[in-house]
């Protein structure tokens, strides 16, 4: 269940060419997967995230890891899959771990 952020977060992360466009192509098959849902970030949910944001000031928590973290919330979830720390230090379980 990916965020708007996750899918910038992904396309921002690539450090060549050659990744950035294997991760565009992944972020394009995305929307054919029936198994995946992408969460998209309504300004309500922008505001959640933020505010998260800013109350953990005390963590190295990013704005996409707040609002994957509210996503998390906001869908009745305990889990997120994941292999980022981050979730586990917000209490989440990290399925990827």
């Amino acid at each position: 269940m990916p965020t708007d952020f996750v899918l910038i977060d992904l396309l921002d992360g690539p450090g060549s060419p050659r990744h950035g466009a294997r991760a565009a192509q992944f972020v394009r098959a995305i929307p054919a997967d029936s198994s995946t849902r992408i969460l998209r970030a309504e300004p309500s949910y922008q505001e959640a995230a933020l505010g998260l944001f800013e109350q953990r000031g005390d963590k190295a928590w990013s704005f996409t890891d707040c609002a994957s973290f509210v996503a998390v919330v906001n869908e009745g979830l305990d889990e997120a899959p994941t292999g980022d720390t981050h979730f586990e230090h917000a209490g989440f379980r990290a399925l990827l771990k």
